[in-house]
């Protein structure tokens, strides 16, 4: 398996066994925001409207009612799968490309969470609260986060989620991170 972290994530405590993720599947990408919900407040993700974006999904293939956002600071893929992951990604780029929308690589991992996740809605960071989430709100801003609940705050329509993960994507402390690996370095 491979297991993706962005530099700044800080582990609160021991996570587990994070292929439980999995469960089943060859990959886990943590979803976030069902991009077709009535109530999305936001207009568009990464500059491409959110009907567009659901569109390109299903002109893609993917058949799941509800279309999700993710957040790439954290995900898993069995290694029998990383060259179709590959194949799939860029092909949802090429065809995002072609229709004028060049995506970062989370509309791209996205989408091979919904072709390969044979079940999204067990993917969902409500599913997985205790494992990972983004504080992209900045709860922890300037600060190393704690391990205590907090709310997540759906990007698409604002509403909050009950989260305790043992990872956190530390998005807003960034600075906090750096100076206490600096501490640590020092110690050693």
């Amino acid at each position: 398996y491979l297991i993706f972290l962005d530099a700044d994530n800080f582990f609160v405590r021991h996570p587990g066994n994070l292929l439980r993720c999995l469960r089943g599947a060859p990959v886990h990408v943590c979803l976030e925001s069902d991009c077709t919900r009535p109530d999305t407040t936001r207009p568009d993700w990464w500059g491409c409207p959110l009907p567009d974006y659901v569109q390109l999904m299903r002109d893609c293939g993917v058949r799941s009612r509800s279309i999700f956002n993710t957040n790439a600071g954290f995900w898993i893929v069995h290694r029998d799968a990383a060259q179709r992951v590959v194949e799939l990604a860029t092909e949802f780029l090429n065809f995002s490309a072609q229709r004028g929308y060049n995506f970062t690589e989370e509309a791209p991992l996205a989408y091979v969470g919904h072709m390969l996740m044979a079940n999204p809605y067990i993917h969902t960071l409500a599913h997985n609260a205790d494992i990972w989430a983004s504080d992209w709100t900045g709860v922890f801003a300037g600060r190393l986060p704690i391990d205590a609940p907090w709310h997540f705050i759906d990007y698409m329509n604002g509403s909050p989620i009950l989260v305790n993960p043992s990872i956190v994507h530390c998005m807003r402390s960034k600075e906090a991170l750096m100076s206490a690996d600096a501490q640590l370095r020092l110690v050693k």
